[in-house]
């Protein structure tokens, strides 16, 4: 199937953008921290302000914990806050925002020539969880669609050797989306709190990582977008779809050529109205609508939610998926230890590491894990279908489990170490059972006539002493034996 890209055209206005999404970890004890730096930031002129946001149909618990600088801040109760930047550093001068091409190898003219955007709102979202989110808008200047999907494609890569160049029409700037992600995410950078440590190099093993700002490990952005085509034929429908769920280029081949039209058995698709739907991967989201009819909802108010309640949305879901990522990555540590400890008191000592995920996972549970965040029809059903599709609940459960397990796992051994110390208890009692409580009896009996014994008063303190160390190795011979005898059992 080959479509006729020369009669498509995408419509004039504001609902063509791609925003391109860096994830990243942070501790999760350093929410505040971070936190306190924006905020101080804000109040000595910095390069950034809270995030305005439509929330009115988020629910109220929901509403009321975000920190849109609506209310006094507090770290302990806040599960998110959410920021834009109004000026981003560069090469030592402000970064400019548009005038901007993407270089991209090509042998017709469109490809040489190069492919005009803009950038727009750099933002930072923060998650109590421990993650991030540091992102920037991308909109293709001309109506090509051609243009949408190769920005798509070509800018989410940050991969040396596959990310490609950015250069300024006017400016002596060239830039990569990697320094344009590292000019936004050093804002997060809090002196001796969280180095940022971005790049994926050797040191990302190192003990401070443990500390710091960092990436989730992937060079590839996410991206989350919205495109209005117009002049699609039916029959280009479904692959379009599919190369914006899947980010391929103009050129690439898709695989949609025997394509089901049952669309709502897709997956990975939800409709939201006639030709008109939002199509899903593990790390991408996007709106595709074709011939979107003319009126004020879909010119102005429908691309405004999607640049705000469904892009929150978006990134609280994935926030969902990316701190169980890190609970997961947590037990695993915690399984590693435990299988290398071999004696009893650190195995104890092994508890407190259970205790810590439990309260990670409760924290978890409390703060990010909701089945509704919104009492908006589409709202709720974009933050339902996203969940579904990228399976948070099933990992949610996955990590509840391994964390059951392990409690239960360390618990047992626990108490084997007890009941061990136990018996080892009571075969010390019984082995100085055997030895004094006969000497008792003789005593009882022959205590009148001890002192008759024959030589029994001739004794030195020497041979007294002697006697009496002999007394005690008895018993400490006796001890090991049963205790030898113990073990044997529990091993059958």
């Amino acid at each position: 199937m080959t479509i006729n890209w020369n009669q498509l055209q995408l419509r004039q206005g504001k609902g063509n953008f791609i925003r391109f999404i860096l994830p990243l970890q942070f501790p999760d004890t350093a929410f505040g921290p971070i936190t306190d730096h924006l905020h101080e930031q804000v109040l000595q002129g910095g390069p950034l302000r809270h995030q305005s946001l439509a929330t009115e149909g988020l629910l109220p618990h929901i509403r009321r914990h975000l920190d849109l600088g609506e209310s006094t801040f507090d770290a302990t109760r806040n599960l998110g806050s959410f920021w834009e930047i109004t000026a981003l550093n560069f090469m030592e001068q402000t970064l400019p925002l548009d005038g901007w091409v993407c270089s991209i190898r090509g042998s017709d003219e469109r490809s040489k020539s190069g492919i005009p955007f803009s950038f727009s709102s750099p933002q930072i979202v923060l998650f109590r969880t421990g993650v991030a989110f540091v992102s920037i808008e991308v909109r293709p200047v001309r109506d090509d669609p051609r243009d949408w999907f190769d920005l798509t494609h070509f800018l989410r890569f940050m991969i040396p050797g596959r990310e490609r160049s950015l250069t300024h029409q006017e400016l002596n700037l060239t830039a990569t989306m990697r320094t344009v992600m590292r000019s936004i995410a050093e804002i997060l950078e809090v002196p001796g709190v969280t180095p940022l440590q971005f790049e994926l190099t050797d040191e990302a093993d190192s003990p401070t990582c443990t500390e710091a700002v960092r990436t989730f490990g992937s060079m590839e952005l996410m991206h989350y977008g919205s495109i209005f085509l117009d002049g699609a034929e039916s029959t280009d429908e479904e692959e379009l779809r599919e190369r914006a769920r899947s980010g391929f280029h103009s050129k690439q081949d898709t695989f949609s050529k025997g394509a089901s039209s049952d669309l709502e058995n897709t997956e990975s698709r939800l409709i939201y109205q006639d030709r008109q739907s939002f199509e899903m991967s593990l790390t991408s989201s996007t709106f595709v609508g074709f011939q979107m009819p003319e009126s004020q909802f879909t010119s102005n108010n429908l691309p405004a939610h999607f640049r705000e309640i469904y892009l929150l949305l978006f990134l609280f879901v994935h926030s969902q998926r990316l701190a169980l990522a890190v609970l997961s990555d947590q037990v695993f540590d915690a399984v590693a230890r435990i299988s290398s400890t071999k004696t009893g008191p650190t195995l104890t000592s092994q508890l407190d590491d259970i205790v810590e995920l439990d309260r990670r996972l409760l924290e978890f549970t409390g703060s990010s894990y909701f089945l509704q965040v919104t009492q908006h029809h589409h709202h709720h059903s974009y933050y339902t279908k996203l969940r579904s599709f990228i399976q948070v609940q099933d990992f949610f459960q996955e990590v509840k489990d391994e964390v059951s397990s392990l409690r239960f796992y360390i618990s047992s051994l626990v108490q084997r170490e007890s009941d061990r110390r136990a018996n080892l208890l009571q075969v010390a009692v019984t082995a100085l059972t055997m030895v004094f409580v006969p000497a008792g009896v003789l005593l009882t009996l022959f205590a009148a006539k001890i002192p008759e014994w024959p030589g029994l008063r001739e004794l030195s303190p020497a041979a007294t002493a002697l006697i009496t160390a002999g007394i005690l190795f008895a018993t400490s011979i006796s001890v090991w034996a049963l205790r030898l005898l113990t073990r044997r059992r529990d091993h059958r």
